[in-house]
């Protein structure tokens, strides 16, 4: 096993990745790469993973994208080599975003008394739509606002209000999202308790919302 991978770890972030995939990527033959987001807490850092940070710094990192591959019985994370070139770097993430936006994203719109939300939920990467650029298009058109609000608590979960949306709809949406986070039964990684806010299709901002 190369030394690079050996400490590199898959979709709960401590299992060891199976040989047969790990020599299947050294030999260039590995699965699509993919942008995946990670906790600041992930081991994956401390362990030589390659990442960049989504919010917070590389110092103090609070949500990361890491690079993937995706192997059919695990993500293999991507290392970090020291001396790698800039564009390298550039090279890999923008073919990640490239795999990523090439998917269509399967959604289910709900309607609330003329107010909707987008349930894009139980795709290995529905966190990571969060970084989907066509899809945030898509979105703004289908919650019909300029400002949406996004929840990504772990991986595998995506919904999205309108930040005007109703009283109900915005309560009901906050305690979706945090029971998603605070639930130890779930076997995926945890990414954040709170929403983004996306603008034009850009994430401006990030914290928690209130009930009210």
């Amino acid at each position: 096993m190369d030394n690079d991978f050996k400490q590199v770890y898959g979709q709960s972030g401590s299992e060891l990745q199976d040989q047969n995939e790990l020599n299947q990527i050294l030999a260039g033959e590995g699965g699509k790469l993919y942008p995946v987001l990670r906790n600041g807490d992930w081991i994956g850092i401390q362990n030589g993973a390659l990442f960049t940070p989504l919010i917070g710094t590389f110092e103090n990192p609070k949500i990361v994208i890491a690079l993937a591959h995706d192997m059919p019985n695990n993500l293999v994370y991507v290392p970090y080599k020291t001396g790698t070139h800039y564009e390298e770097l550039n090279k890999m993430y923008d073919e990640a975003q490239a795999n990523l936006e090439a998917i269509k994203v399967p959604y289910e719109v709900f309607q609330y008394n003329d107010h909707f939300e987008v349930n894009a939920c139980g795709h290995e990467f529905s966190s990571e739509f969060l970084l989907h650029k066509p899809f945030l298009n898509e979105l703004h058109t289908l919650l019909k606002s300029d400002e949406i609000l996004v929840a990504v608590p772990r991986r595998g979960y995506f919904k999205a209000i309108a930040s005007n949306t109703s009283r109900d709809l915005y309560n009901g949406f906050i305690e979706e999202y945090e029971f998603a986070f605070h639930n130890d039964a779930s076997e995926k990684p945890q990414i954040t308790n709170g929403v983004f806010v996306i603008k034009d299709s850009v994430i401006v901002q990030r914290g928690e919302l209130e009930k009210y």
